[in-house]
């Protein structure tokens, strides 16, 4: 029956309110009234009497039909269904077609409908009537409405199934046919009065779509492998960039200076980011990495303290603060080969004694020390704290610091400029960034082509159908730029 999450009080001497509800129906509680994922979750994991239904008819490869609302295709929805019911088969309808396709919206959907408004209708003439002899009041309590509701609905699925309503619900929306072609003249499709099936979808046409669609797969496969092949060539120069640029950032920064700073500052880093250290390991239990704003502020105020005992004689310093607004770590599976970072699950909590919220993300295959520094994209965050646990207690703390970050904070420059590395995850942050900490930044190093940007963006445009080419947008906008 499910209610579980029914927050509502029950009245004093009544029996329970979840008591009264129809036991056929699955009760849930949304306080937007509408199937968001937790929602559609909660009902799919309450159909037992279905489940007993389909075993008892030998039904063993049953499918689910539901329309294309983003509910019921988040990753959590989809892992349910590979997960928890891999028997069933999972089919979305297309996109802006529910209202003349989608078995409910078509059929069913008005049925129930109506008969609410009946049943609520009857009811109220009765109390009417009653309130002329001042018996009852004929105002609805919400709980007298739920109870209704559960009762009317129930009753009207019993109705309809008993009809085969649903069956022919199913046929008339072309969506579950006989495969001989018997009921295909009994399709007739919601706002479409000229539309026929039975001409539209002969042996012949059938035939020829299957054709056309192997072929045109076939051309959207060729297409992607050529693409890839490109983009992997275009990654490959871009990777030599990076190379390039990297060395050339170790080049501007003296390793003198930089051993230096690190030597002056790192064990006194540490010292002070220990403390939020500790209180996230005791959360986490477990090795993880601090990264972000937050090290990065950190950095600067050791490197600043360290400035002013040699007179501001030891370097220039560029940035005189950085603002953070959260705490970035990173938790998971650290990977050992050269596989890529996969960001799993994110979460944010409020620890008391943090001195601001924890940004926590869960992730498989981490670069582990240095390497994960090739994970971060702006030059002003390009820092990270490694962290080790065991037996609940922190067992080695380094610091890592890319050479971008040198460059940053004491490359030379009276003001310095927030830029990415590659590869760019997003082109939001950055400006985000310039704009907590009052500082210019520039775009130049945006690589459209590569990283978590491209793949971001890729996903979003590109279909089967449709692409989107990431290599002539690329050229073009260098040509502009020149």
């Amino acid at each position: 029956m499910g209610g579980e999450d029914f927050t509502g009080r029950d009245v004093p001497g009544q029996p329970p309110e979840r008591e009264l509800w129809h036991p056929d129906c699955i009760v849930s509680f949304q306080e937007n009234a509408w199937c968001d994922a937790k929602t559609n979750l909660y009902g799919l994991k309450r159909q037992v009497k279905l489940e007993a239904a389909l075993q008892k008819a030998n039904i063993n490869n049953p499918i689910h039909f539901e329309d294309n609302l983003g509910s019921h295709l988040t990753d959590e929805v989809l892992v349910y269904w590979k997960t928890d019911k891999p028997h069933w088969g999972h089919r979305t309808y297309p996109k802006k077609l529910t209202w003349c396709m989608q078995v409910v919206d078509r059929h069913l959907g008005i049925l129930y409908k109506t008969d609410v408004y009946r049943g609520f209708r009857a009811e109220m003439m009765k109390r009417v009537n009653a309130c002329r002899d001042n018996e009852i009041p004929a105002k609805f309590t919400s709980r007298e409405k739920r109870i209704m509701i559960t009762h009317i609905v129930a009753a009207t699925h019993k109705r309809v199934q008993e009809a085969d309503g649903v069956f022919r619900a199913f046929i008339a929306t072309g969506t579950w046919l006989p495969i001989d072609g018997t009921q295909d003249a009994d399709v007739k499709l919601q706002g479409v009065p000229d539309y026929n099936y039975s001409n539209q979808v002969t042996p012949a046409a059938m035939q020829l779509f299957l054709t056309q669609h192997a072929e045109e797969r076939k051309k959207v496969d060729l297409e992607n492998a050529s693409r890839e092949a490109a983009l992997a060539r275009v990654r490959a120069a871009a990777e030599q960039q990076q190379v390039v640029y990297y060395s050339e950032l170790s080049a501007k920064v003296p390793a003198d200076l930089i051993t230096t700073l690190l030597d002056g500052t790192a064990h006194r880093f540490i010292e002070t980011i220990r403390p939020t250290l500790t209180v996230i390991a005791s959360h986490l239990k477990r090795d993880f990495i601090v990264y972000g704003s937050y090290p990065a502020a950190v950095l600067v105020e050791e490197l600043q303290k360290l400035n002013m005992e040699h007179q501001h004689k030891l370097f220039p310093l560029c940035v005189k603060k950085i603002e953070f607004s959260d705490i970035d770590v990173m938790c998971g599976v650290f990977g050992i080969g050269s596989g890529e970072l996969v960001r799993k699950k994110h979460s944010k909590t409020l620890l008391s004694l943090l001195p601001k919220e924890l940004n926590i993300i869960e992730g498989e295959n981490i670069p582990a020390g240095k390497s994960f520094l090739a994970t971060i994209d702006v030059n002003m965050v390009a820092i990270c704290c490694e962290v080790k646990i065991q037996d609940d207690k922190i067992t080695a703390v380094q610091l890592h610091v890319h050479p971008a970050f040198w460059d940053f904070a004491v490359g030379g420059a009276e003001i310095q400029a927030i830029r990415f590395l590659t590869p760019a995850q997003t082109s939001v942050r950055i400006a985000y960034k310039a704009f907590k900490n009052a500082l210019p930044f520039t775009m130049e190093r945006l690589d459209c082509t590569v990283g978590e940007f491209f793949k971001s963006h890729n996903a979003k445009v590109c279909t089967d159908i449709v692409h989107l080419n990431i290599i002539f947008l690329k050229k073009m906008l260098d040509s502009w730029l020149k």
